[in-house]
Parts: structure tokens; C-alpha cells; sequence
């Protein structure tokens, strides 16, 4: 028998329906909602006023239904009213316009004393993590920290970013400031917390919510707390240098400990040991070389680029090739260079000033699709999961039948990346195409403390 219409699956619709689009709609809008709600009891009352006064056969100004109406918010309507109500509208709106009111206040009182609630709150937490920057990493970490178990504070300075509310119906305490500031540090409880992560967008705010929390954490304490562990998101290998190498950090006077990390770096790592480029059963002895064929060099493409090139290193017997298509391809050629100019010992580097979409290119990736010399692997890793996919087709449908792997960055776990992973109504060619770069794989606990035993020996663009 089909429950599909069941009561309980209704419900259950409903349910879901009432959760992940009503609730949310509803607190993103609050004050709009609040406002015409406001305005229609408003109108109701108005409407109900003229029609009380002409029941009641007096004789009233313009305005005075106006004002009379207004009384109905403070549970007044002695001067409406003589003797029975007549207007219904006016019945309705005795009891809406004063229930308005009274929630109105309920929330702005609400909204005042939270973050007074939120510091008593705080003054008792342990044992935190102290997440800085709510973007999509930030959430990823708190989101991971949370599901096992870990108390978790996050500070964000942009009151209309979107993930506050969602952090905030999960109970996770979230401070509006600036995160560089010492005050923000302290309110988040510092002293007393396990891990500080600074995972905003920019390299140098995270360097300075670093020297902040250096600075806060050099002062006594009685008794002396924990150490803390201080993880900073630094992309730029010069700005690791220069974190790693500071005099702040190379004493042992602080009671913090300073670690850097890269997601870019990590989701390069992941990416390569769950799809090595010598993916040969005989790799260590296949005269073949290794080919890579990169999509965009961006943050991620680089970060790829290196990764190979250092497990190109550690395996001496693979020639290593990199081929990289960029619209920008010759600018970040010389960046990259600048950056890391050992790797060019390590692997060969060929850069092609060309848009992915340029039908020129395609002659020249049947070419190399079709060496038989070469383990060749695509990797398409522009920034937008939408493009990255509409290229990576774009390959495949020309190349299907080739059998080579094409890796694709999709930086969410949902939408587009289910599309690639539920293999069982995929035709055998979409077999080929995976994705990998998923925030939610390497910005979670496990991940992040294993890096304390696996410091990124790229830190230093020079070494």
C-alpha cells in the first residue's frame, strides 16, 4: 500500500516545510514582518474606530479616529468606546494591537540583553574553541567542533552575514566586534579556552587576530592558565614566513601556541591521496610520465601545483608535468615562480594564456589526452563550483571515451556535489569525473589537530 499521502508524511512535510523555510524566512524578516504587522492592526483599528463613532451617531474630526486608534496599543480605549462595541473590526483590533505591542517589546528587550545574557554565559565556559570569521570555512570548523562535542564561541563583525542566525539556533554564542580587538578576545574568554582559529577571508586579519590574542596571552595570570593553541589561515607563503619567523612567536614567555594552516593546501593534499596522479599498478617502474593538466590557477589550482610537485619530490622516478590554463595564465606564471622557485627543479611547467572555453584549446587537449606516454589527469579548480562543473563537462563530452580521470572542485558537500557522487544512476562515462575540495572535508577537528603533527613544510616559498 502507498503511504506516500499518509497523515504522518504530511506532517512530516509540513514539518520540514515550517523548519527550512518559514522559520528562517521568518527570523531573516523579523522587523519587516513585525513592521506590517504593525500597519494592518494599525489600519484594522482605524477602519473599526470610524465605524464605533458613526455607529454611535457623534460627530468626530479627520484625525481623531487617528489618534483613538493609537490607544488601542496601551490597552486604552476608555474614550473609544461609551457603551457595547458594534464594529467587529474594532473588537478584532482591542486585543491584536495591544498582543503587537506586547511582543514588540518582548523582542527589542530581548535583543538588548542578549549580549548581556551572552557574556554571563561565557564567564563560565572552559575548555572553548574560539572560532574568528563566520564565512564558509568558519562555519565548517564550528559546525565540526560541535558535533563532537566541543564548546565553541565564534566571533564575527559583519552583523548581516547569514550564518549568525543559523550558529545562534544551534546554541553556539556568536560576539559581533572585530576580532583583532583585545577586548572581543577577552570576552570570548581567552584565557580559558583550548583552541583559538582565526579563519577569516583575509591573511592579515588573521595575522592580527594572532598578535592580539600573543599579546592578551603574555600578560600573568594567577593562577597560570593552560596554554592555548592558536591555529592562523594564512594563504600567502611569504606572510608564513614572516608568522613563523616573528619574535613574538619564537620565544616561549606566551602562553600561546602558534600553528598555520591552509585549506587550500589541505583539500590539495586530500585531493591527491584519493586520486594519486601515478595511479599505475606499477608506478614505482612505469617509464610513463605524470601529467597534470590544470584548470585555473587561482588559490586552490596553486596550492595543487605545489602539492604535486612535493610528492613529485618525495618519489624521485616520476617526471612530473604540470600544464596550467588560465586567462591569466603568463601573471601568475611569474607569481608562482616568485613564490616557489625550487619546484621548477622538481616538475616541468607549462603555462597556456587561454580561456577554458576557447575552442582553440580543445586541439590541444585532444593531444594530450591522447598521449600515450603520459598518466595525464584534469583537474578543473576555479573558484565557482557552477563553472568548474559546466568545464569539466565540457572536457568530458569531447573526451569521454579516453578513460581519464577529471577531477573537479566543488566547494559544497550539497547541490552540484551530489550530482557526482550518486554513481548509481550515472552512466559508466560520468564514472570518470569526481569531485573534491568539499569545505566540510577539511575544515572539521580531525583534520585541523592532525596538522600539528604535519606543519606544512611549504611555509616558506624559499626552502
Amino acid at each position: 500500500m502507498n503511504d506516500n499521502h499518509s497523515p504522518q508524511s504530511w506532517r512530516d512535510a509540513v514539518a520540514a516545510l515550517w523548519n527550512t523555510r518559514v522559520l528562517p524566512y521568518c527570523r531573516e524578516h523579523q522587523w519587516a514582518i513585525i513592521g506590517v504587522t504593525w500597519a494592518l492592526v494599525y489600519l484594522l483599528a482605524c477602519v473599526g474606530v470610524c465605524e464605533q463613532f458613526a455607529a454611535d451617531g457623534t460627530k468626530r474630526s479627520i484625525v481623531d479616529p487617528l489618534y483613538r486608534a493609537l490607544q488601542l496599543f496601551i490597552l486604552d480605549d476608555s474614550m473609544i468606546v461609551v457603551g457595547p462595541v458594534t464594529s467587529w473590526k474594532l473588537e478584532v483590533a482591542r486585543f491584536l494591537a495591544p498582543t503587537v505591542a506586547a511582543y514588540t517589546s518582548f523582542v527589542a528587550l530581548l535583543l538588548f540583553f542578549r549580549e548581556r545574557v551572552m557574556l554571563f554565559r561565557l564567564g563560565r565556559y572552559t575548555e572553548h574553541v574560539i572560532i574568528c570569521g563566520l564565512g564558509r570555512r568558519g562555519l565548517a570548523f564550528a559546525q565540526s567542533f560541535q558535533q563532537d562535542g566541543c564548546p565553541v564561541v565564534i566571533i564575527e563583525q559583519n552583523p548581516d552575514n547569514t550564518n549568525i542566525t543559523a550558529c545562534r539556533d544551534l546554541g553556539m554564542p556568536v560576539l559581533m566586534g572585530d576580532a583583532t580587538d583585545a577586548r572581543q578576545l577577552t570576552h570570548a574568554r581567552l584565557a580559558t579556552a583550548k583552541l583559538l582559529i582565526a579563519a577569516t577571508g583575509d591573511d592579515a586579519t588573521n595575522l592580527e587576530v594572532a598578535i592580539a590574542a600573543h599579546s592578551l596571552m603574555a600578560q600573568p595570570t594567577a593562577p597560570p592558565a593552560a596554554a592555548v593553541q592558536c591555529w592562523v589561515h594564512v594563504v600567502d607563503p611569504q606572510l608564513c614566513l614572516l608568522l613563523t619567523q616573528h619574535a613574538l612567536f619564537a620565544g616561549g614567555a606566551s602562553r600561546l601556541v602558534l600553528h598555520i594552516f591552509n585549506t587550500y593546501q589541505q583539500s590539495a593534499r586530500l585531493m591527491l591521496a584519493q586520486h594519486p596522479l601515478a595511479r599505475s599498478a606499477g608506478a614505482a617502474h612505469d617509464p610513463r610520465d605524470v601529467h597534470l593538466i590544470l584548470a585555473g590557477f587561482g588559490q586552490m589550482g596553486e596550492s595543487i601545483a605545489v602539492q604535486a610537485a612535493y610528492a613529485a619530490q618525495e618519489t624521485p622516478t616520476t617526471k612530473l608535468r604540470i600544464t596550467v590554463i588560465d586567462r591569466d595564465a603568463l601573471a601568475r606564471q611569474r607569481r608562482f615562480q616568485a613564490r616557489y622557485p625550487q619546484l621548477t627543479d622538481t616538475c616541468t611547467l607549462h603555462f597556456v594564456p587561454c580561456d577554458i572555453e576557447d575552442p582553440t584549446l580543445f586541439a590541444h587537449l585532444d593531444a594530450w589526452m591522447h598521449d600515450q606516454q603520459s598518466l595525464t589527469t584534469v583537474v578543473v579548480a576555479f573558484d565557482d563550483d557552477s563553472f568548474c562543473l559546466s568545464s569539466a563537462m565540457s572536457i568530458l563530452w569531447s573526451f569521454a571515451s579516453n578513460g581519464i580521470p577529471i577531477l573537479v572542485r566543488i566547494s559544497e558537500e550539497s547541490g552540484l556535489a551530489v550530482l557526482l557522487e550518486d554513481r548509481d544512476d550515472q552512466p559508466d562515462w560520468l564514472h570518470y569525473v569526481h569531485a573534491f575540495g568539499a569545505l566540510a572535508e577539511v575544515c572539521t577537528r580531525a583534520v585541523l589537530l592532525n596538522e600539528a603533527q604535519d606543519e606544512p613544510a611549504e611555509t616558506s616559498g624559499n626552502g
